[in-house]
């Protein structure tokens, strides 16, 4: 049973071989994640950075005056530090994170997710008596900004049942998804919509790309092998017949 679960895992779990929504040889699969982790660098640095700023503008504005002693403020501003440091190191093995992305986001979000179901009175991101604007735009950063350095929909939607699961244990009332929960609930069902199309695009992207590769590879052996052959056989070969070759000699008497 420990190996049929390790199998799992090993093919549906985070930079797994298989997946759930979509059919695939687990080598184009493969060959497909490292196509979309390249292309997907650039868009992943930029949500990073957006993500580093806003966790810095957090502390600053209502972490630290809330904080009463330099241990305090150390405690609060740990995890904006670490997340500076992690960045500084994906941007240093660009190779690194383009072989582990998803995994590298996967755990990354799923850390998030625990990290902010921890004890309510020392929420990070409270929502009793914080205004509409705050109240929207915490509700979007949490459930539609993971879209714009997505993962494979499947990964996705497990991230999204493990976040409510871990809100309706903890039992937070006040948390920064579960007092509005049609709210969250669509934001949710979006998210996981705009992963599922932004997918398919890819995956139909490669496909074309993959199938046109082979086919210019297939464009470029032919000719080649031809002309090897006619190598072999001779320069007749590569005028005509050996008929041809000979039509114009004269018929000895």
């Amino acid at each position: 049973r420990f190996e049929k679960v390790k199998s799992w895992l090993e093919r549906f779990g985070p930079d797994g071989s298989a997946s759930l929504f979509f059919h695939n040889d687990s080598k184009l699969e493969r060959m497909w994640m490292d196509s979309r982790s390249r292309t997907q660098t650039v868009l992943d640095h930029m949500a990073f950075t957006f993500m580093g700023i806003f966790l810095f503008i957090d502390l600053f504005k209502n972490q630290v005056p809330a904080a009463t002693t330099a241990v305090e403020f150390m405690h609060h501003a740990l995890f904006p530090c670490f997340y500076t440091v992690f960045f500084i190191f994906v941007k240093v093995f660009p190779s690194w994170y383009v072989r582990h992305r998803e995994t590298i986001i996967f755990v990354s979000r799923l850390g998030a997710c625990m990290l902010m179901s921890g004890n309510p009175s020392t929420d990070r991101f409270p929502l009793a008596g914080a205004s509409q604007l705050r109240q929207f735009s915490l509700f979007f950063t949490l459930n539609i900004f993971p879209c714009f350095y997505a993962i494979r929909a499947d990964r996705h939607l497990f991230l999204q049942v493990a976040n409510t699961l871990v809100i309706v244990v903890s039992n937070r009332g006040e948390s920064y998804t579960a007092d509005n929960l049609p709210l969250r609930s669509s934001l949710a069902g979006a998210s996981l919509l705009i992963t599922v199309l932004l997918e398919l695009q890819s995956r139909r992207a490669f496909t074309l790309e993959h199938a046109q590769t082979q086919a210019s590879k297939q464009t470029h052996e032919h000719p080649r092998r031809q002309g090897k052959g006619a190598e072999e056989r001779g320069d007749w070969y590569e005028w005509g017949s050996s008929n041809d070759y000979n039509a114009d000699k004269p018929v000895p008497q």
